[in-house]
């Protein structure tokens, strides 16, 4: 009978940790989606960047960028991963079906 607490016990678990993930993943393709269109694929930063990298941050998103140096290459990475959305939801993005086949 132990066991079989222990397994409803991780199923619980499991679906609430799942349940907790898909949350993050939503909430991230929400913030994502609303503050896209504001990143441009150019050299230039514009103060929107780190003011909306701020808000990513302070709503949890996992940046983790202490040191100044540091956190430079994370608004960088930040924006790299907005414009590859922004790609995306243009139909610019990657298309691995039109690619070479390799065949030996």
């Amino acid at each position: 009978m132990g066991s079989r607490h222990i397994s409803v016990t991780s199923e619980v678990e499991s679906e609430a940790v799942v349940g907790y993930s898909e949350d993050v993943i939503m909430d991230a393709r929400n913030f994502v989606g609303q503050y896209y269109q504001e990143f441009e694929n150019t050299e230039e930063n514009q103060l929107i960047y780190m003011s909306t990298f701020n808000e990513s941050t302070s709503r949890g998103g996992g940046w983790g960028c202490a040191p100044q140096a540091v956190r430079i290459h994370c608004v960088s990475a930040f924006k790299d991963m907005l414009l590859d959305y922004r790609a995306e939801e243009e139909g610019q993005g990657l298309d691995i079906n039109s690619g070479s086949v390799v065949t030996s």
